[in-house]
């Protein structure tokens, strides 16, 4: 496989800057995201070289389990399985089609939007560390893990950030391929102005700083001023992490089958400048589907 692509509604900006969001586990749209089972913490608590647990909630693997069922909040989850790097890492979202009719409706406003073709191969993909960052296919899931992933490079080791590439298997449908960063790493980041008036930035971790607002927008710049994200940031949607994928890792754009002239034209001019292919999506004359042309 040499492509994937982004759902995503018009934007004349986007080929400008070619940002694309990395989210945040408080972003993304199913609360089940990066939520470990209990079965799957009673594993992770058991790692020692004897496979006993660590006596941090128990001595035995029941006390451990018994420990969890009484107190199993996020907060709990989220103390046992994840590192500060982990909770630091947000998602891109890509798909293997771009003629599924529920992700034109759901993530390309309403087959309005467009649809961006990513080749596999530009250094954006295969530069990852392999580690925390990634490209990965989602595995869907009846039930949440019950045990740990094997490292994809050693199967005596464990691979923590495996849980990041889970979903369940009613969203199968999306086909989804995650590419997994560092937040920190982002080409722009922003919140909002209602989040830096209203939240307290992490018991003012960034009370000294002054951002701008981004032109064309509501949202202030932090890019550059903050060392890390504060927890305010990661724990609200309302924080904003995007990556520029480079313009020459773009093979094509499909245009929705309900978008604009005008706004078909403006990517057909974007095409000359950057050397992309412009497809159009259009209504089956027999079937429930679309058939994408180039233009």
């Amino acid at each position: 496989m040499h492509s994937l692509y982004k759902y995503m509604p018009y934007r004349p900006e986007f080929f400008e800057n070619f940002f694309v969001r990395c989210s945040q586990r408080a972003a993304l749209n199913d609360p089940f995201e990066m939520l470990p089972g209990l079965e799957y913490l009673v594993a992770l608590d058991s790692t020692q070289p004897d496979g006993q647990p660590s006596g941090r909630f128990g001595k035995t693997r029941e006390e451990v389990r018994a420990y969890f069922q009484k107190n199993l909040t996020d907060h709990t989850r989220h103390h046992v399985a994840f590192t500060q790097d982990f909770r630091d890492l947000g998602v891109i979202s890509l798909t293997e089609t771009r003629d599924n009719l529920l992700m034109w409706a759901h993530y390309a406003d309403n087959h309005r939007g467009m649809v961006v073709e990513y080749d596999l191969r530009h250094p954006f993909f295969t530069e990852l560390d392999g580690e925390a960052e990634r490209l990965a296919r989602v595995v869907y899931r009846k039930q949440r893990s019950w045990d740990l992933y094997p490292d994809p490079t050693n199967p005596e080791l464990v691979d923590l950030y495996g849980i990041l590439f889970e979903k369940s298997d009613e969203w199968i449908y999306e086909k989804e391929h995650r590419v997994s960063r560092k937040l920190i790493k982002a080409d722009q980041i922003a919140v909002t102005q209602e989040f830096w008036g209203e939240n307290p930035h992490g018991s003012n971790t960034y009370r000294d700083l002054s951002p701008e607002v981004i032109p064309g927008t509501k949202w202030l710049n932090l890019t550059g001023l903050i060392r890390y994200p504060a927890q305010g940031m990661l724990d609200s949607a309302d924080a904003f992490f995007f990556f520029c994928i480079p313009p020459d890792a773009i093979k094509s754009v499909t245009c929705g089958t309900l978008m604009s002239e005008e706004n078909i034209q403006f990517i057909q001019a974007q095409s000359a400048k950057y050397g992309f292919k412009v497809c159009r999506a259009k209504i089956s004359n027999n079937d429930y589907g679309l058939e994408i042309n180039n233009i």
